[in-house]
């Protein structure tokens, strides 16, 4: 299982924050080879969720989050498989899922990743309001 992390500012403008080998915490270690591709992976979804947030106005109050699970396939289609956690209201939700599926498709998996990974993978990633 992969675990990664996001922030942003409960405001209509959050202010885009570095990604950093923190935010990543893989179990599986065939991840670790494949860093690049995970910081490209929530880069492109942290500036999508930042864009929704701007432009939606959603505001969710400071400190609630939601974890979403996706499976990701080596063509770089998702699809959620649950949200948990959730205390960040309806629409909060929404931004939070929308921002894993409007970057679709992702980067498709080169042949050694597709080795590695076998042809698709879950992923959490909390998105805290902050």
């Amino acid at each position: 299982a992969l675990n990664l992390w996001v922030s942003g500012c409960a405001t209509k403008r959050p202010t885009p924050s570095a990604i950093d080998e923190s935010q990543i915490s893989a179990k599986d270690p065939h991840w670790t080879k494949h860093r690049e591709y995970l910081t490209r992976l929530l880069k492109t979804i942290q500036a999508k969720w930042y864009a929704i947030l701007a432009e939606s106005r959603v505001a969710p109050r400071r400190g609630s989050r939601a974890d979403v699970t996706f499976t990701i396939n080596s063509k770089g289609e998702t699809d959620i498989v649950e949200v948990s956690n959730a205390d960040c209201g309806k629409l909060g939700v929404m931004a939070c899922e929308n921002a894993v599926t409007y970057s679709q498709p992702y980067p498709k998996w080169a042949a050694p990743m597709i080795a590695d990974l076998g042809e698709s993978q879950t992923i959490t990633i909390s998105f805290n309001y902050q």
